[in-house]
């Protein structure tokens, strides 16, 4: 039998008791819509429902090049988690690039990507994948002489300091693309905190900083190339100024237009403020949405029906607004802010992070596979990379919890937390009903390693492990050595800046598990 303990802290005269109801209180008057207006852009007259994506306003991505292979609609979908997911996600594609049909390769797993579904930091990698091939195809590149290995390893300077990138030596005019990804992808979020920490201060200027808006230029500069191509086009004698910003008009191409698919399509997902529902960057979504303006790099782009077609506004939408919106980290970074005029008397739309809705990004690369238009298709795979690093036990070594760590936790990890403990049972029911192969890239699959050796083929490096052992040498949950999934699983979703030891354990961990399912994912695109 249970017995009672006298406290003071089970009191019902305790702090919590008293500020709970005060908060509820406060809360209860924070209306956000106009309550005569409860406008969703659905058909009218029908249940509530999810806006999904369509392909069917634009050209078939199968069809984007001569290595194609039209049977198969192969979709990438990519889970949250900082730069711990980016460099994992970087370094399973560098392993799909390795994976080749027949030794050509061309005809590797990577090219034939037709549909990638990011959510927040996996959205970096994909990123850096689609801004140095767009680049090199805009520059003199083609698709047989791409290889996003020799994009992000460049072969005249396989050593980099650890506080710049020195491949900025080599003139712009002698690149098709940024040579500095791996760096940015190591780096990114150093410079921002930097950012935001001078935005944010002195305090009476919370709530009215431009931490977002930076976070949109630093995509927009480092992930998807605007600075160097800046340059780029500078050294090339070009009129400045030229379109520097990669826009949802490279990405999608309309049904209509002469030419074809040039690059895979990418989608990235936000979750909206009010009521939860995935918001996918796509011209169409926008449409749907009717939204008349947003903003890039600290300017506010507005449509005007009397100088442009709503096709062109559309298209012109930054791809660095998506990957914003799908990772501001909640209470960290504002959410993303678009104007409609669906509803006249709410004409806001505030998107979250992506994760909040759905952290695999799985649910849109299903929907896409599942409404793929090619009549050819013969195989639909979807590759899930997971870089998960959230609770799996059920108890905790604190006896109390206040309203505000359970917050935290419920804005932070529960609802991730909770989703993950189950999605593969879930995507396997759904895949199998639309005959869908389904295969997983996780951090699981290194739970049974005891060592990093098995990593050193794939890039890590006896210093990396020193430098990785040194680091938890003094932490007595980990025992020595550490293992490669502890390891992992202790690189924080919200690090700012990685070590190089770090950064290398993710993209070898990424390459060693693509080559540990190099069988399988072969089978089910039908290579074997």
């Amino acid at each position: 039998m249970a017995t009672a303990e006298s406290s003071s802290k089970y009191s019902p005269f305790s702090r919590d008791r008293l500020i709970l109801p005060l908060v509820i209180f406060i809360l209860a008057g924070c209306e956000t819509r106009y309550q005569a207006s409860f406008i969703h852009p659905h058909p009218p007259g029908k249940p509530f429902h999810e806006c999904s994506v369509d392909l069917e306003p634009y050209k078939s991505v199968q069809t984007r090049q001569t290595t194609q292979d039209p049977n198969l609609a192969l979709a990438l979908a990519v889970s949250g988690g900082g730069l711990r997911a980016a460099n994992l996600t970087a370094g399973a594609m560098l392993g799909l690039e390795k994976i080749t049909k027949d030794g050509s390769p061309n005809k590797n797993v990577l090219n034939e990507v037709d549909y990638f579904s990011t959510v927040s930091g996996g959205g970096f990698a994909v990123a850096a994948y689609i801004s140095t091939l767009h680049d090199h195809l805009r520059f003199g590149g083609s698709y047989n002489d791409y290889s996003f290995t020799r994009a992000f390893y460049p072969p005249s300077c396989p050593n980099r300091p650890p506080t710049q990138c020195p491949y900025t030596q080599v003139p712009p005019s002698n690149q098709t693309h940024d040579p500095c990804i791996k760096w940015h992808l190591q780096q990114f979020y150093h410079k921002i905190a930097k950012m935001i920490l001078t935005d944010i201060l002195p305090w009476e200027k919370l709530g009215l900083s431009d931490r977002g808006s930076r976070l949109e230029q630093a995509i927009d500069d480092d992930l998807l190339g605007y600075k160097w191509r800046l340059k780029k086009l500078e050294s090339l004698n070009y009129t400045l100024p030229q379109k520097t910003s990669l826009t949802l008009g490279d990405i999608f191409v309309p049904r209509d237009e002469q030419t074809t698919a040039k690059l895979p399509y990418w989608f990235t997902n936000a979750t909206v403020y009010e009521n939860g529902a995935i918001f996918t960057f796509t011209p169409k979504h926008f449409q749907i949405y009717d939204i008349r303006s947003y903003i890039h790099r600290f300017d506010t782009y507005k449509y005007d029906p009397d100088k442009q077609d709503y096709t062109d506004f559309a298209a012109g939408i930054p791809l660095s607004l998506g990957v914003r919106a799908s990772s501001t980290f909640p209470i960290f970074i504002p959410p993303t802010l678009l104007r409609s005029e669906m509803d006249e008397h709410n004409p806001y739309l505030y998107l979250l992070d992506g994760g909040v809705a759905d952290n695999l990004g799985i649910t849109t690369a299903i929907r896409l596979l599942e409404n793929e238009p090619y009549e050819n298709v013969t195989h639909k795979t979807l590759i899930v990379i997971d870089a998960f690093n959230g609770t799996f036990a059920s108890f905790s070594n604190v006896d109390e919890t206040s309203i505000f760590t359970t917050g935290l936790k419920l804005t932070k990890d529960t609802f991730v937390d909770s989703q993950r403990a189950r999605y593969r049972k879930i995507v396997n029911g759904l895949c199998q009903s639309r005959k869908i192969q389904p295969l997983y890239i996780s951090f699981d699959d290194l739970a049974n390693l005891s060592c990093c050796c098995p990593l050193i083929d794939f890039g890590l490096t006896s210093q990396n492990v020193t430098a990785l052992y040194e680091q938890y040498s003094q932490d007595p949950e980990f025992g020595m050595p550490p293992t490669p999934f502890k390891l992992l699983r202790s690189i924080p979703t919200i690090s700012t800046k990685l070590s190089p030891a770090q950064q290398n354990l993710l993209l070898a961990a990424g390459k060693y598990l693509v080559n540990q399912k190099r069988d399988n994912i072969q089978q089910q695109l039908g290579w074997k």
